[in-house]
């Protein structure tokens, strides 16, 4: 089992990167214009989900790709654009884990958190004279960071209009993931049924139609 997981984490390193290189500051500070044009989200740079793809069961894996939609699957994380484009892709993840997790472990997620990534300085919000950081936008799967928002607990927005408010706004912004993700399904249809493939290929295959699909 140990052995499987070794091998598990050296086909995410294979899948995992930024699609074409790095993104750089000027690249951060567009997404965060259109997302602030298109979608009325200030100083978001990019929204952040994973996808389970079906896959055939691996051997020897035990219930490692085994997930809550009960079936086999790995993990497509991706921070996603405004435009509906990805920016930056983990591939690989095991089906059991939880986003938020494969997001913190993942080679973006520790660049994030290690401020690696030539994210923007803070800005006044639009109207505002209050500095706020430049973020990534997610669900309630992840957790709460500096450089990651996550809507407000459904209670808190019962009793305070702002909040609620802020999780419209949030929750509107955020679909440009789940929208990617839905694209990218309607192009390359193999994503409705479960890939027969080894998990190496998978990877390759994934990554493949994420390229394709920024084209």
């Amino acid at each position: 089992m140990a052995r499987e997981k070794n091998n598990t984490e050296k086909r995410r390193q294979r899948g995992t990167n930024q699609l074409k290189r790095e993104p750089t500051e000027n690249i951060w500070k567009k997404c965060a214009e259109e997302f602030e044009n298109r979608w009325g989200f200030p100083n978001c740079i990019g929204s952040v989900d994973g996808k389970h793809v079906t896959i055939k069961r691996p051997n020897i894996s035990g219930s490692n790709y085994w997930c809550y939609l009960h079936k086999y699957s790995i993990v497509l994380m991706a921070i996603v654009g405004p435009d509906y484009k990805f920016i930056c892709v983990d591939i690989g993840g095991f089906g059991k884990n939880s986003d938020g997790g494969i997001f913190e472990t993942s080679n973006m997620g520790k660049r994030f958190e290690q401020n690696l990534m030539s994210v923007p300085a803070p800005r006044f919000l639009p109207g505002q004279n209050e500095i706020c950081s430049y973020v990534l936008i997610g669900d309630e799967a992840f957790a709460l960071k500096p450089y990651l928002m996550r809507p407000f607990p459904y209670k808190q927005t019962l009793t305070d209009v702002r909040k609620e408010k802020y999780n419209v706004r949030l929750c509107r912004a955020r679909r440009v993931v789940e929208n990617a993700f839905g694209i990218l399904s309607q192009k390359w249809r193999i994503f409705y049924r479960p890939l027969e493939t080894k998990v190496d290929t998978t990877i390759l295959i994934l990554r493949t139609a994420c390229v394709l699909h920024n084209f």
